[in-house]
């Protein structure tokens, strides 16, 4: 799998395709049944409040470990 990701807080020279180990299932649990989905994403967008967690604008919200993955 392939992710777009950043290591440090900056512009979007910051932003990196790199491989990317692939998700693991996560449990979904309703009162009735319980799940199990991994979706596959074929395509995506960036949208302005990532271009802000990229630039460290909510560093509180996003925390401190990197790397990081865009897609508030």
């Amino acid at each position: 799998m392939r992710a777009l990701r950043y290591h440090e807080y900056g512009g979007i020279d910051q932003l990196r395709l790199e491989a990317a180990e692939a998700p693991q299932r996560s449990r979904i649990l309703h009162a009735a049944d319980r799940a199990s989905v991994l979706v596959e994403v074929v395509r995506a967008a960036l949208n302005p409040k990532d271009a802000l967690f990229r630039k460290g604008r909510f560093r509180r919200l996003s925390g401190r470990r990197f790397p990081k993955i865009p897609g508030a």
